[in-house]
């Protein structure tokens, strides 16, 4: 979903939509303001062999991923570990073990903190 503010792109992604907004940023050489990721999905790119890896390497946008500590998707850690290298990301680990993300008020504070910085 595209969010525009001042004329720039601000990405926000749930789930495999993040997936198709990094190819999408990736074939159309579009670098947004910020994107926000919410619960990145390590193993649906396992299952069905995208290199997430080649698409988050040329993306160099500020980047915030919320993630449930123990998402089956992909835990907090995973993301951790997933991220580690990428200059602009930023994770924030939030209470859960599925893959719902169903605080929305909680998910709005994350956002707009990483909005506002």
């Amino acid at each position: 979903k595209y969010l525009y503010e001042e004329g720039a792109p601000i990405i926000l992604a749930k789930s495999a939509g993040s997936l198709i907004a990094l190819k999408a940023c990736q074939e159309t050489n579009l670098t947004p303001e910020k994107a926000i990721f919410i619960g990145f999905p390590i193993r649906y790119a396992q299952i069905n062999s995208i290199n997430y890896a080649s698409l988050l390497f040329n993306f160099d946008a500020p980047t915030l991923y919320i993630q449930a500590e123990h998402d089956p998707m992909g835990s907090y850690q995973d993301i951790c570990e997933m991220t580690k290298n990428l200059p602009n990301a930023r994770t924030v680990c939030i209470d859960g073990d599925d893959h719902s993300y169903k605080d929305i008020d909680e998910l709005v504070r994350l956002i707009n903190l990483f909005y506002e910085s």
